[in-house]
């Protein structure tokens, strides 16, 4: 479901995967909860791919297959976020057309059900900037935000979180 309220209590959340259809694995999960637009709280985890990380995926997110190989599988990470979320709006960048098909595909296999309401930042920049491309990248150079560690979730996340806050006052 798709809110068109912009609240200030939210959870922002990001996936790096090893691809981009559902039939790839989700790689890292991050996310920080945030009560009257400051973050409070963050849930962060790498996820233990059933095969290998293609090279191209480790060249744009630094994530290796040694740095996932003692992780833990994705049904216990996804237990661990349903409850970190609980019932909280979710936003994020791209988050109906990507995470939440991902995060929802993986649910499904795990027989869990994600039921949040979504802003995707995504859609707010389409609507509200006027520049010509709206990635990640391009809202954060807009508002000069700096995204230090670009396509690594945590980093996304709380670049995420300031894009959100810039929008929410066009």
């Amino acid at each position: 479901m798709i809110t068109t309220t912009y609240p200030s209590d939210y959870v922002v959340l990001d996936i790096e995967t090893t691809g981009f259809g559902t039939a790839c694995d989700i790689i890292e999960i991050a996310a920080v909860r945030v009560r009257n637009d400051i973050i409070i709280d963050k849930f962060e985890s790498f996820v233990k791919p059933r095969g290998t990380i293609p090279w191209n995926i480790t060249r744009l997110t630094g994530i290796t297959n040694a740095m996932v190989a003692g992780a833990p599988p994705i049904e216990q990470v996804l237990c661990q976020f349903k409850q970190f979320v609980g019932n909280d709006v979710l936003i994020g960048h791209n988050i109906k057309s990507f995470d939440m098909r991902m995060i929802s595909a993986k649910a499904t296999d795990c027989g869990m059900c994600f039921v949040n309401e979504l802003v995707d930042t995504l859609t707010m920049a389409r609507k509200l900037l006027p520049t010509k491309h709206h990635s990640l990248a391009d809202v954060c150079s807009y508002y000069n935000i700096t995204n230090s560690n670009a396509h690594r979730a945590l980093s996304d996340v709380i670049a995420t979180h300031e894009c959100y806050q810039r929008l929410k006052d066009e």
